[in-house]
């Protein structure tokens, strides 16, 4: 997040003041998308993180057979699948948008109830 979003930011904030008006338009929806894959990724790592704690503390006598490391790559590869995926509505006409935008809601309703478990 903070070696690619926050650049990014500053960038366009910059732009901003100084009124560019051509390059703002491009740039401001490469930031937001790209602050969106950053977000949703961080936010995906979290669950698994969440999820694989509450393995390691309800069932510790299986989680080493549970928890392998080609297993943590694999979540931590479709994390990021998903989250680069879903947000690319920024670049798709306008009658996927609106089905994207309600998976990714669906999606984090879901998720965010499992981090508080």
């Amino acid at each position: 997040m903070g070696l690619v979003v926050q650049p990014l930011q500053i960038a366009s904030g910059n732009f901003v003041l100084k009124g560019e008006t051509d390059i703002i338009c491009q740039l401001s929806k490469i930031t937001r998308a790209i602050t969106t894959w950053c977000t949703m990724a961080s936010f995906n790592h979290f669950v698994l993180l969440s999820g694989e704690r509450h393995l390691a503390i309800k069932h510790s006598f299986v989680y080493e057979s549970l928890v392998t490391e080609a297993r943590v790559i694999m979540a931590s590869g479709l994390a990021w699948v998903t989250s680069i995926i879903l947000p690319v509505n920024y670049f798709r006409p306008t009658n996927i948008q609106f089905v994207v935008t309600l998976v990714a809601t669906v999606m984090l309703f879901i998720f965010f109830p499992l981090v508080i478990f």
